[in-house]
């Protein structure tokens, strides 16, 4: 997922949010890593997850274990999900971006579907079918392999990042609070899973 690389960069240069791209089985290690920095107290700022495909299902469980540690995360963002367990009571607004194709749904490996919460009263969760619905720009040549790529999803995506997490300076004044959270220590890799800023 090249382009959850790209998002990454994007997220970083333009909220200066540290963000970092983590692949296949990383996420294993990126929630490790999480839970480490929330029991030291350094899990301080807003905290987003996103992914595709794959990815984006490994950031539901992310989330899913973040609950058990009383964890919350303040965004989730599923792009092109492909089996993803509901999504818990942990995270405070989810969104899925996805693009349906009939002809093709019943094989995972090809398909994005909508996602579901476990408390659409905890958990505000807006579907987009990329097929079906109005973004305002050209969806007719997006499908599984590429949604991750598309400038017009990085613009979705990058404005529901901003809602939740300001300019980072603007929000370490407002909250009186050192920049003490770091990407994390996670090589970025460029492969078909997670991706997390």
């Amino acid at each position: 997922s090249t382009g959850i690389d790209a998002l990454a960069v994007e997220i970083d240069h333009q909220t200066g949010t540290p963000a970092v791209s983590v692949a296949d089985e990383e996420w294993r290690r990126l929630k490790g890593w999480l839970i480490e920095e929330h029991d030291k107290g350094q899990l301080q700022e807003p905290l987003v997850l996103v992914g595709h495909s794959w990815g984006a299902d490994d950031m539901v469980r992310v989330a899913q274990d973040l609950q058990q540690k009383n964890i919350s995360v303040d965004l989730l963002v599923l792009i092109d999900p492909v089996t993803p367990p509901p999504i818990p009571t942990n995270v405070r607004r989810a969104l899925c971006i996805y693009k349906s194709h009939p002809v093709t749904d019943a094989v995972p490996l090809w398909r994005g579907v909508s996602a579901s919460v476990v408390d659409p009263v905890k958990t505000p969760l807006t579907n987009i079918d990329l097929r079906t619905a109005d973004v305002g720009f050209d969806t007719s040549d997006i499908d599984h392999i590429n949604i991750e790529k598309s400038p017009g999803v990085h613009k979705m995506v990058m404005a529901e990042i901003e809602r939740v997490c300001p300019m980072r300076t603007v929000w370490l004044k407002e909250h009186h609070v050192d920049a003490v959270t770091q990407a994390p220590p996670l090589a970025p890799v460029s492969s078909e899973k997670s991706a997390t800023p």
